[in-house]
């Protein structure tokens, strides 16, 4: 059985995209799941209904796990914005502000702008 699951594996799986080896398996309810991305994980349906990810701006976020109704767990960290302490970090790396305002002038590094 061993040498048939690896050849299985190894040059079937390859043929088919993902999405359709998905729905073959659902249909023969097989205990199956894909490797997903950090972004398809935040937007897979099953962890939609769940709430496993939080509502932040950006970037999906992992929600606090496992969920437990005798005492909910709820978030600790706040995320920093996108490019929030981009300045500071070049600066302790001993780069100046004229330096970091060319990268993000080209697109290598992001600065968020302070309200």
């Amino acid at each position: 059985m061993g040498r048939n699951r690896s050849c299985f594996c190894g040059k079937n799986l390859a043929q088919k995209p993902k999405t359709e080896w998905v729905e073959i398996f659902t249909k023969h309810e097989a205990c199956v799941t894909p490797v997903l991305t950090f972004a398809e994980a935040a937007e897979h349906p099953h962890n939609k209904e769940r709430g496993m990810f939080l509502d932040t701006p950006g970037i999906p976020e992992p929600a606090p796990s496992p969920k437990l109704s005798a005492t909910p767990a709820e978030p600790s960290l706040v995320i920093p914005k996108l490019g929030e302490h981009t300045l500071e970090v070049l600066a302790s790396l001993g780069y100046d502000e004229e330096t970091a305002a060319k990268m993000a002038g080209e697109g290598v590094i992001t600065i968020a702008r302070k309200k």
